[in-house]
């Protein structure tokens, strides 16, 4: 059976149409007697334009940028707090002597602390608060990425510093531009 309404085909049992809601019964084969049912047309919704896109996806940027430090951070300081030299040493196929052993533990020494500062830089990048700092961490993640984590850490961190040193119009001011001017500090010229 063929829908009057919209051409859909149909089982002969239906009543009506399961697209359209129109009456397809052999009642109702008179195109006289045939009730006409408007289709149901969705809206449709204009399709977002690359600037639009670009720009919601800007305001992510920081949080994402902070989030990777964060994560940079969090490995590194559980890599200082459970990493014996030794094995390190071992584990990477290096020849143990005096010099190896005290390169590998300033290198832990460090990132254990250059990590902290990444982590609580990575957090103020992802509640878009000081800027400066954020990337005063950007620099220190890429410094023991670099150290610990070799090629990852080091393209982690770039990719985390790029995030965020672009989005510096998503950042809060860091002191708002009337400070003082409420309490009367502001000084007064010519006196």
């Amino acid at each position: 059976m063929k829908c009057p309404n919209c051409g859909s085909v149909l089982p002969d049992k239906f009543q009506t149409c399961s697209i359209c809601g129109a009456y397809v019964s052999p009642l109702y084969q008179d195109p006289e007697l045939v009730p006409r049912v408007p289709m149901k047309r969705q809206p449709r919704e204009r399709p977002l334009v690359p600037e639009e896109i670009s720009s919601s996806l800007r305001t992510y940027e920081p949080v994402i940028g902070g989030l990777i430090l964060v994560v940079l951070s969090i490995l590194a300081i559980v890599v200082c707090l459970t990493m014996d030299v030794r094995d390190f040493i071992d584990s990477s196929y290096l020849s143990y002597d005096e010099s190896v052993y005290s390169l590998v533990s300033t290198i832990l020494k460090l990132t254990a602390i250059l990590s902290p500062v990444g982590l609580v830089g990575g957090i103020a990048a992802m509640f878009r608060r000081n800027f400066a700092f954020a990337n005063v961490a950007c620099v220190a993640c890429v410094v023991f990425g670099l150290m610990l984590f070799y090629l990852f850490g080091l393209f982690a961190a770039l990719v985390a510093w790029g995030l965020i040193a672009t989005s510096n119009e998503e950042f809060l001011p860091t002191f708002p531009d009337n400070q003082g001017e409420e309490s009367g500090d502001t000084p007064i010229v010519g006196e």
